[in-house]
Formats: C-alpha cells, structure tokens, sequence
C-alpha cells in the first residue's frame, strides 16, 4: 500500500464527494433518531449531534464511488465497499441495511463525531490515509477508535463517557 500514497490526494478527494453526494440524497428519506435511541446515547454524545444524526433505510443498493474501477485495479477495493457493512455514515446521515442494534447506531454515532471534528475531507482524508498505511478496513485509525468505544459502550452501557471529548483526545495526539 506504500506505493499507493502519492494517489492518497485523489482518493481523498473522491471518497469526500461521495460521502457529500450520499449524505445529501440519503438525508432526504431519513429520520431522526427514536425517543429510545436518543435516550440510549444521551449520556454519551452531546444533544446537538443527536439532534443533527439522521437514520435512513436505503431501498436500494449504494451506487460505488466513481473511482471504484481504479480503487479495484490498484487493489484498493477494500476500502470502497459500502455495501459489505451492516451501516456506514455519511457526515451525519447513518444509512443501514440490517436492525440497527444500539451497539451498531452507538458506532456510527462515534463516526458522526468523527466527522463533526474533522469535517468531511479531513475524514476521507484520515480514512483514505489509515487504509493505505495498513491496508486493512480494521486497522484504519477512525474505525480503531469507533470500534473500542462501542466495545466500552457494549461492556457497560450504564458507565458514562464524552464521545466528543475522546474523538477531540484523538484528534490533538494525531491518532488518525
């Protein structure tokens, strides 16, 4: 994947587009969070981004990004796979396939966060960055991090704890 680093720029910039494209078409049809899933993540992420996050139940399956046949000839076909997940976020709009279970909508609240931080291009940038040093959706640093706080919310979801202080944490210590 080292090889790979110089076109980081241009996969950057594509995957930014799609997750703007797709926040956009996907928010129309979606809703806002439940009384229960608010309550649920109350305690762990702040009023304004659960009052922003949308749920939507796509129909049909995500269209691939533009740049798919070259992330695929470059080997980079992990990275660009949406439907292979039960949920992805775009910005703030969670879009799922499958029961969105509490431990799965805490995760991509997590990437909410992410994005509120870092904006759209720095996350596509960071996610781009993350996959091409490791080559692995898994060891991408923004997925690293959703995965241990879900892990902390799923072990002991009565224990409290600021997303947005742990995603700001990440942030200053250049995690991503």
């Amino acid at each position: 994947m080292t090889l790979l680093r110089p076109l980081a720029p241009l996969f950057s910039y594509y995957a930014a587009r799609y997750i703007e494209r797709n926040a956009l078409e996907h928010r129309r049809d979606a809703r806002k969070l439940t009384v229960r899933e608010h309550d649920a993540m109350a305690a762990f992420f702040a009023a304004d981004l659960l009052h922003r996050a949308r749920i939507a139940t796509p129909t049909q399956p995500l269209r691939p990004p533009r740049i798919q046949k070259l992330a695929t000839i470059l080997g980079m076909e992990a990275l660009l796979t949406p439907d292979a997940t039960a949920a992805i976020t775009f910005s703030h709009v969670i879009a799922h396939y499958e029961a969105l279970s509490l431990r799965t909508l805490f995760h991509e609240l997590v990437h909410v966060e992410q994005y509120k931080q870092l904006g759209v291009r720095g996350f596509a940038r960071c996610y781009v960055r993350g996959f091409l040093r490791t080559g692995a959706y898994e060891s991408i640093p923004l997925e690293v991090q959703a995965y241990e706080l879900d892990g902390r919310y799923a072990a002991n979801p009565a224990l409290r704890f600021s997303v947005r202080d742990e995603v700001r944490r990440w942030v200053a210590e250049g995690k991503y």
